[in-house]
């Protein structure tokens, strides 16, 4: 793992929510994910064949066929409501972050228009 790696996850390591996406097997990454992680295994249309790459569940994606995409769309607006349903925080504090979140969904709603195609 590199250096900007290892930096990456101590940096993540006290997030409220992460997202672990790997498209093929690595345990050093997949050791790290713990009860504030979502582990997607990516590129799923590519080695449906292909064992699991995690121990503990995860949801299995493609961008291309739009498989899994509504199953992760799902888990990650539930954890988000339960996040902000717990904390007395203002939702969003900066103006980075609502832009962020903005792009996000945008990007999530192309990735379900195009599956519709």
């Amino acid at each position: 793992m590199s250096a900007i790696s290892v930096l990456s996850f101590a940096r993540a390591a006290d997030a409220d929510l992460k997202l672990l996406l790997l498209e093929s097997p690595d345990e050093s990454f997949a050791s790290l994910a713990d009860d504030a992680t979502i582990c997607v295994e990516t590129k799923i249309d590519l080695a449906r064949d292909r064992p699991r790459m995690f121990s503990r569940d995860a949801i299995r994606v493609s961008a291309v066929t739009g498989e899994g995409i509504a199953e992760l769309v799902a888990d990650l607006s539930g954890r988000l409501r339960n996040i902000f349903a717990q904390s007395s925080a203002p939702v969003l504090t900066r103006e980075r972050h609502r832009v962020a979140l903005e792009a996000c969904v945008a990007a999530l709603r192309r990735a379900l228009d195009a599956r519709a195609l």
